[in-house]
């Protein structure tokens, strides 16, 4: 899938190069005057210390995939010395505001955001940038319904995500590999009302039709992305229509 070749674990790296990359020049050091040198030399101005907290609004990251994204990103963020303090919104939109307010609040070095609705996520990329904190995407596209993927929102300074059509696409080619001569079918959807899962059906609705023989769907239902539903919904479109 277009974007999926780029894991979790060196998008973190990626990022955090970027964030290095904008670090502010540490000032020159004040010489005396060469009339009067002081008796005592005064200590010299250290630093301030790195910022090493990486925020993470994970859209749920007890669900198998983005949980395994949190997951990667924490243990390269573990590798690289970064401290990933990660949030979970439980695919709930009000949770993620609430979620990346607190993460703002805490002006960590950079915020990651796993976006659960890429409309409402807009509005709080502008706000982390407003707070002039460095702001990435994974798995998630911001931006009005609609938009191509390619097109990246202002102010984001990476997007990491998967072109959910190209995926569909592909999956039906493998379908069409596996039955040359047609086929009933049933899907399981991820949950319903997210655009991904519209996306990636007619990548492969498409994939389908274009191949010329009959492919025809049975029954579809959502499994909500998680394993026990989706067994509960296979076997009820198996019981419904053997």
């Amino acid at each position: 899938m277009k974007g999926r070749t780029i894991a979790a674990v060196p998008m973190l790296a990626l990022m955090l190069a970027a964030c290095s990359g904008a670090a502010a020049t540490p000032a020159p050091a004040t010489q005396a005057a060469a009339t009067e040198a002081p008796a005592t030399a005064a200590p010299a101005t250290e630093a301030p210390p790195a910022n090493k907290l990486i925020g993470m609004s994970n859209q749920g990251a007890t669900y198998p995939f983005p949980g395994a994204i949190g997951e990667g990103v924490k243990a390269k963020g573990a590798e690289l010395g970064y401290n990933v303090v990660q949030t979970d919104a439980a695919f709930k939109t009000d949770k993620q505001t609430t979620d990346i307010n607190d993460l703002i609040a805490q002006n960590p070095a950079a915020i990651i955001i796993n976006p659960v609705d890429g409309t409402q996520a807009m509005g709080l990329v502008d706000n982390i940038v407003a707070a002039n904190i460095p702001v990435f995407i994974v798995h998630g596209n911001v931006g009005p319904a609609g938009h191509p993927i390619e097109q990246i929102y202002k102010g984001v300074l990476l997007q990491i995500t998967e072109d959910d059509v190209l995926a569909g696409a592909n999956a039906g080619k493998i379908a069409i590999d596996n039955f040359p001569n047609g086929a009933k079918y049933a899907i399981i959807e991820g949950a319903a009302g997210f655009v991904e899962v519209e996306l990636r059906a007619k990548g492969f609705d498409d994939a389908l039709a274009a191949s010329g023989k009959t492919f025809t769907k049975v029954a579809s239902q959502p499994g909500d992305w998680v394993p026990d539903k989706g067994k509960i919904a296979c076997q009820n479109m198996l019981q419904a229509d053997p």
